[in-house]
């Protein structure tokens, strides 16, 4: 029952590790649906408690459970056709159908794709002393558009140094997580506020950090630096297991104001 399939896989899936995306990969000879593809999967399991095509299905009857299983879970995800092949092996005149596509949840508010994240205000570094190490960022707000169903696990910052081909990396860390009873912290700051969701905004505070630097900070010889937020998350459906599925990342290009002061360009 190859249409049946990625639901129950993404029920299934090992959640302590995060993705982007899923690729399903199916194999089958596809004999009770078309070629490729299968549209009789709840034929299939009419067959197997032997109910006819024709009769309504009884609201609690096995095969409604089902298909309401199925298309809970199906409707939370959204498939986009990666690859088809077909073959015929040796020895056997049965075609041999292989079908991918990438599986997606549905995480935006009004459709799959109305997902955004974006630095909502400005970004500031103040350093505390002549040559220090040490930084303290201003307060701002992160803007991040999701439905309820994804829930936002923990939050990185990334600091780099653009130097001629490559990125010089001079902060990289975890700056806020959520624990077992959902409250948010961090080792970077004691506000309570920390990560504090507004429902009408869509946006999550982030109060001061105090964070040290690479010493290549205090060379004065860049112009600018690059700030990278990226959350993880979970992706909770009703009656199904929590996948971890999705890491959103935005970045963010400052420049120096002051060399104790660096201030958005955007």
């Amino acid at each position: 029952m190859s249409n049946f399939v990625y639901p129950l896989v993404l029920d299934k899936i090992d959640t302590t590790k995060y993705a982007e995306e899923y690729v399903l990969i199916i194999l089958s000879d596809f004999l009770t649906g078309s070629m490729l593809g299968n549209t009789k999967d709840l034929d299939r399991v009419r067959d197997i408690y032997r109910v006819p095509y024709n009769i309504p299905l009884k609201p609690n009857s096995p095969v409604s459970f089902v298909k309401k299983k199925i298309d809970n879970l199906a409707s939370k995800y959204y498939k986009i056709d990666f690859f088809q092949y077909s073959f015929i092996p040796f020895r056997t005149v049965n075609t041999i159908g292989i079908i991918s596509y990438k599986i997606k949840p549905k995480i935006g508010v009004l459709t799959p794709e109305d997902v955004s994240l974006f630095v909502d205000g400005d970004l500031r570094l103040y350093q505390r002393g002549y040559l220090s190490q040490q930084f303290k960022t201003s307060e701002t707000s992160i803007k991040f558009t999701h439905n309820k169903n994804l829930i936002p696990t923990e939050l990185r910052m990334t600091i780099t140094l653009p130097l001629g081909n490559q990125d010089k990396v001079i902060f990289d860390d975890l700056i806020a997580s959520r624990d077992e009873t959902s409250k948010w912290t961090s080792k970077y700051t004691d506000d309570n506020d920390l990560m504090r969701f507004d429902s009408l905004r869509l946006t999550y505070f982030l109060p001061s950090f105090k964070i040290s630097l690479d010493t290549i900070i205090n060379k004065k010889n860049f112009v600018n630096l690059n700030f990278a937020y990226e959350f993880k998350s979970k992706y909770s459906v009703a009656n199904a297991q929590t996948l971890k599925p999705a890491s959103a990342i935005r970045k963010t290009t400052l420049c120096i104001f002051l060399f104790i002061l660096f201030y958005d360009c955007r």
